[in-house]
């Protein structure tokens, strides 16, 4: 979920839907075929929910990371788990501009991730992307940092920077003008520090 600065809205995107049956178990699904992974959008006003029909819009997934949009116009979302047929880690790029949803492809772009750490800096007008869970095959835990602009992904190399991890939270100092990042967890458990990133310097 996300606030869409325009707007005052906050809007939801996909997730997993834990029916009666699913209570026991994340993966005990309410039949063997069906999944119960969501692919809908609300929208929520300070008052009331409201679920758009909408053609386009992200795959069935959950573990996506949402943040506001650069320009303060809409909501930007990217990869998560699940996808359509055989769940995966997906590695898409999506703005809701409060009224649709538009899959946008960037030349370059982060490798496929879920639990990713998404924010909005908007001292610099970008967002910033961290680390996430990279799936079979990769390493688990994602170190890695990105600008987002508004167009195109850029990785960037701070000097000093979080270990790998997935799933901590971040969010946006606006007193002092720097994204504020704790926890999370990497392949030893859960972690309990606090870092800075102050793109002004």
């Amino acid at each position: 979920m996300a606030t869409d600065l325009q707007s005052g809205h906050v809007i939801v995107s996909g997730g997993i839907a834990a029916g009666p049956k699913t209570l026991i178990g994340v993966f005990l699904l309410r039949d063997r075929r069906e999944s119960p992974l969501v692919d809908d959008t609300w929208i929520f006003n300070g008052e009331n929910w409201l679920e758009l029909d909408l053609k386009a819009r992200p795959s069935h997934r959950q573990f996506a990371a949402m943040s506001s949009c650069p320009d303060e116009r809409g909501v930007l979302l990217f990869g998560g788990h699940g996808g359509e047929g055989k769940p995966q880690h997906l590695g898409d790029t999506w703005i809701f501009d409060g009224e649709n949803w538009q899959e946008i492809h960037p030349p370059i772009s982060p490798s496929p991730r879920s639990k990713a750490m998404l924010a909005h800096d908007r001292l610099s007008g970008t967002v910033i992307l961290f680390g996430g869970h990279g799936g079979e095959g990769k390493p688990q835990h994602l170190g890695d940092t990105w600008i987002f602009d508004g167009e195109n992904w850029q990785e960037i190399h701070p000097p000093i920077s979080p270990s790998p991890r997935q799933g901590a939270c971040i969010t946006y100092d606006s007193m002092k003008g720097q994204i504020v990042l704790f926890g999370g967890k990497d392949a030893n458990g859960y972690l309990n520090d606090t870092w800075i990133l102050n793109l002004s310097g």
